[in-house]
């Protein structure tokens, strides 16, 4: 199966606005843990694919947040995933632009 096409529902041009890969920092027994949030993921594309591919390829586990009240829809993953992901889309351009995506959370 060709890589671009492996997450799309659909063959329509992307068309959304940026993706944005946020960190958030919480404390659990005295001490610091992270999650990664993908927001803004279009709807062409399949959520369930992307985290499958994403817990397997980064050793974490991750669930898809459909009513999370502050992102939306999201994907959540544990652990401070940021560079991986930009790594990811590195190598499979043609998913998401590497313009389209906005990373937060200071510098990685």
């Amino acid at each position: 199966m060709d890589d671009n096409n492996l997450f799309k529902k659909d063959k329509d041009d992307f068309n959304c606005e940026k993706l944005h890969i946020r960190i958030k920092q919480f404390k659990k027994s005295g001490k610091l843990c992270y999650n990664t949030i993908i927001q803004n993921i279009p709807e062409k594309y399949d959520l369930k694919r992307f985290l499958k591919v994403w817990k397997k390829e980064f050793s974490c586990n991750g669930f898809i947040d459909s009513d999370n009240k502050e992102f939306g829809e999201c994907i959540t993953l544990q652990g401070d995933q940021r560079e991986k992901l930009v790594y990811f889309f590195r190598a499979i351009p043609d998913i998401i632009p590497l313009e389209q995506i906005k990373l937060h959370g200071g510098s990685v």
